[in-house]
C-alpha cells in the first residue's frame, strides 16, 4: 500500500462490533493479469493492533503506543503522544532553520530547492487537498458487491476504493475507542507541525466519508489508473495470540526524538 492507503484500512475497521480477534489479509495484485503479488496483514483482538508485510515490516498499537519492529538489528521504536510532541517540535525547529538558509539564496536556486523538499516546505505553497466522491458505480470484488468511491487530490482523482458494508463482514472486534485514539496520537504530530496540519487533516477528512470498508484500493497517476491494485483477500475472525501484540523479548529500543538533531 502507498501513500494514504493506510487511513483507509484503518478508518474501515472502526465499525466492527467487541470480543473475538480479527485477521485481515489484503494482496497487492496486478490488473490486467491477476497475478499476486506483496502480502499485508493485520491482526486485531482485545483493543491491540498489528500490521505486518511481506518484506518483514512490523507496526503494533497497543496502550496508547505505536511500536515500529526492525527484526533485521533486533530493535524497536516506541511512538507515544509526548514522543510525537517532542518530534514535532524538533522537526518544527528544524523546518524553521532550513527555511532560513533558504531565504539567503538567490531567488532561482531557492525555488528550485522549494520544489524538492514539497508542500512541507516551500514558502507559500499550500497543502493538497482531498475530497471524496460517491461514483454511484457498483462492482464485484472476490465475490463481494462493493460501491466505488473516489478520493480526488487537487480535483484529480488520486485513489479509487470499492466499499462494503461493515454488517457483510465478521468479526466482534470494536475498534472505534482505538483508532481514536491512533488518529488522536496524529493529530498531535500535526499540531506540533503546522506544515503537516492541513495535508493530514484533509486526506483523513475524506477517508472519514467513504460509507463502507474498502475491499479493493487502486491507485492513480495524473488521474489515470495504475496497474496494480490492492485487493481483501481475507477476513476471518479467530483467536489471536497474546503476543502477537508484544515487542519480542531482547530488541533494543531506538530514542525516534531524541536521534533527531
Amino acid at each position: 500500500m502507498k501513500r494514504i492507503h493506510i487511513y483507509a484500512v484503518l478508518l474501515g475497521l472502526a465499525s466492527i462490533p467487541a470480543q473475538a480477534g480479527v485477521r485481515i489479509e489484503t494482496v497487492t495484485r496486478n490488473v490486467a493479469t491477476g497475478k499476486e503479488g506483496a502480502v499485508q496483514k493485520i491482526y486485531v483482538q482485545g483493543g491491540a493492533l498489528r500490521t505486518e508485510t511481506s518484506d518483514g515490516d512490523i507496526v503494533l498499537f497497543k496502550d496508547d503506543t505505536i511500536y515500529q519492529i526492525d527484526n533485521a538489528d533486533r530493535s524497536y521504536r516506541a511512538i507515544d503522544k509526548a514522543t510525537m510532541q517532542k518530534l514535532g517540535g524538533t522537526l518544527s525547529a528544524a523546518m524553521q532553520k532550513m527555511q532560513g538558509q533558504l531565504a539567503q539564496l538567490p531567488p532561482a536556486q531557492r525555488a528550485q530547492i522549494e520544489q524538492l523538499t514539497g508542500r512541507l516546505g516551500g514558502a507559500g505553497q499550500q497543502p493538497d487537498v482531498y475530497e471524496t466522491v460517491d461514483t454511484g458505480r457498483n462492482d464485484t470484488v472476490t465475490g463481494r458487491s462493493c460501491r466505488n468511491w473516489q478520493i480526488k487530490r487537487n480535483g484529480t482523482v488520486d485513489t479509487e476504493v470499492c466499499v462494503v458494508p461493515y454488517a457483510s463482514l465478521g468479526g466482534k472486534e470494536d475498534l472505534q475507542s482505538l483508532l481514536k485514539k491512533m488518529s488522536g496520537m496524529f493529530e498531535s504530530l500535526a499540531q506540533s507541525l503546522p506544515q503537516l496540519s492541513g495535508q493530514f487533516g484533509s486526506a483523513m477528512h475524506a477517508y472519514t466519508r467513504i460509507n463502507g470498508y474498502p475491499v479493493r484500493t487502486r491507485d492513480f497517476t495524473n488521474g489515470k489508473p495504475g496497474s496494480e491494485e490492492d485487493v481483501l483477500k481475507t477476513w476471518q475472525e479467530a483467536a489471536i495470540p497474546a503476543s502477537m501484540f508484544e515487542v519480542p523479548a531482547g530488541y533494543k529500543r531506538v530514542d525516534i526524538a531524541g536521534g533527531l538533531k
